[in-house]
């Protein structure tokens, strides 16, 4: 009978440029021009540091109210306005600095990483382009550049990005991760692995570094490898939902169904908010073992998890049918 495919978790959702928290500038040594602007700014520092980003914004305001024209405090509280999601006024304060010191270097990258935030990835390539265009040799703004390029999936120009950042500095692990992620999208997993396995070799014990390895390797049909790697992923992080899943799914695929059901099951109760992860067992129990009501309950329990996750509604569809659940017309 007909079926959807079992899904693979995405190594997308394993690019290491982070959006989830402000990459911070320095914060620091202070450029002041008298004692108590330097004060203010010493305790705006530590209280970043500490984590209390309001009490950080107060004094860095305090300091520019003293001095406007003090580089280092907009960057300082563009920073903790980042942290705390308010990234409309990051970009005003990185905005100021730029204003400021035209040159500033950083600025253009740091606002350019607020844009991504905000899923601006057009205004956030402009600024990593104004980074690049102020210091060539400046490779985490041809990584970060890289980055917005993965998430506009533009993969050619990512990998160019992603390898020059790599030319300018070697050990680049992010890079070279994200580079084998846009690689593995474009169809070349030959050239993935061989960047995974760098990875590897740099960091051996990193489970996305394995996972994503282990991902291409499906992708290949190589799935004696993949398994390996997946079970190399879990070994260094139990609680990665998505290796048992991959791994379940590759079980399922030579055959061996109780593994596979089992993989899948301990992903579905690592993560029980994945619709996937039901869609993926359904599909087992309908396509491979033909428990056609462990498979309706599952792809059901999908739909109610994601109402708009659509191959749980063809698949649940096409099971009544193979089960002779039918009204008749």
């Amino acid at each position: 009978m007909p079926t959807t495919s079992r899904i693979i978790a995405a190594i997308c959702a394993l690019l290491f440029l982070s959006l989830a928290a402000e990459a911070a500038p320095a914060v620091g040594a202070p450029r002041a021009q008298n004692t108590a602007t330097a004060a203010d700014y010493e305790r705006g520092a530590s209280s970043y540091n500490q984590g209390d980003y309001d009490k950080a914004i107060e004094y860095f305001s305090k300091v520019l109210a003293t001095n406007p024209k003090h580089v280092q405090a907009y960057f300082s509280r563009a920073s903790a306005y980042g942290n705390k999601g308010d990234y409309d006024k990051a970009i005003y304060d990185y905005s100021k600095a730029i204003e400021t010191d035209p040159k500033a270097t950083q600025a253009y990258t740091y606002r350019g990483q607020t844009y991504a935030r905000k899923g601006e990835y057009d205004k956030a390539i402009a600024d990593y382009s104004g980074a690049i265009a102020l210091d060539q040799r400046d490779f985490e703004a041809y990584y970060a550049r890289g980055s917005a390029y993965t998430h506009k999936g533009l993969h050619a120009k990512a990998i160019k990005d992603y390898s020059k950042a790599l030319e300018l500095y070697p050990r680049h692990f992010e890079a070279l991760m994200d580079r084998a992620t846009s690689l593995t999208d474009t169809g070349e997993h030959n050239k993935a692995i061989k960047d995974y396995s760098a990875a590897i070799a740099m960091r051996p014990g990193s489970d996305g570094a394995y996972f994503s390895r282990g991902v291409a390797y499906s992708r290949k049909g190589e799935l004696r490898k993949a398994l390996e790697d997946y079970s190399r992923a879990i070994a260094f992080n139990p609680k990665l939902a998505m290796a048992y899943n991959n791994r379940g799914s590759c079980y399922a695929d030579m055959g061996k169904y109780d593994a596979a059901l089992k993989d899948i099951s301990k992903a579905i109760e690592i993560e029980p908010q994945d619709a996937t992860r039901y869609f993926n067992r359904g599909t087992t129990y309908a396509k491979d073992l033909k428990e056609y009501d462990k498979a309706i309950a599952d792809f059901s329990t999908a739909i109610a998890v994601d109402p708009a996750f659509v191959p749980a509604y063809y698949s649940r569809g096409l099971t009544r049918l193979n089960k002779g659940d039918v009204v008749p017309g």
